[in-house]
């Protein structure tokens, strides 16, 4: 009797979360964090190099014009960026979201975690674009 009681409830679980649809929580992997940690560490090489062309192909600048594009370069020239979280998007393996941190050579750390979002990109090195960066 206990055993099917016990039955019951696991089916009765099982359905039941069934039911509710999939997880609405990102799925995190070892490999997405290699992935946002490899596209972090190419952002930081474009801009050291001022590479524009690379820039443009793993960073989503919002336009294609010159001035446009410069000013998001300089805009994180000098910082070191650490991936702290990473996971594919909910029901997706084209869009990665995470967060990373900001490592800065000066004194005062900033120990604030930012939120970042990857979307695959054929044309990119990486095989991924930043798409937003906060």
């Amino acid at each position: 009797m206990r055993f099917l009681t016990v039955l019951l409830l696991l089916s009765t679980c099982f359905f039941a979360s069934t039911l509710a649809g999939p997880r609405m929580r990102s799925v995190p992997s070892g490999f997405v964090y290699y992935v946002l940690s490899n596209q972090l560490h190419a952002l930081e090489g474009a801009v050291k190099t001022q590479n524009k062309v690379i820039f443009t192909k793993i960073y989503d600048a919002g336009a294609t014009d010159e001035k446009v594009i410069e000013e998001a370069m300089n805009h994180w020239k000098g910082y070191r960026f650490k991936a702290r979280k990473a996971a594919f998007s909910v029901g997706t393996i084209n869009q990665i979201i995470g967060q990373y941190q900001i490592e800065t050579p000066l004194k005062e750390k900033d120990n604030s975690i930012y939120p970042i979002t990857l979307v695959r990109d054929s044309l990119s090195p990486t095989g991924w674009k930043i798409k937003r960066m906060g």
